[in-house]
């Protein structure tokens, strides 16, 4: 995601490591995805999440 300048927000451990801490929940992860597919590790049911549309104005 850095690569095409789109990196996470939030993020501790990339592109530069910080100093480990605790975690900051007012300050959570911001990915932006078009699909986020998975299993659940518990339930093993499966997951898939799409936006067919994307805005970023």
């Amino acid at each position: 995601m850095q690569s095409i300048g789109m990196p996470l927000l939030n993020d501790r451990f990339y592109p530069v490591l910080q100093p480990k801490g605790p975690d900051n929940f007012a300050n959570p992860l911001k990915l932006l995805a078009q699909r986020l597919q998975f299993i659940d590790p518990i339930t093993q049911q499966s997951n898939d999440w799409r936006c067919d549309e994307l805005n970023f104005n």
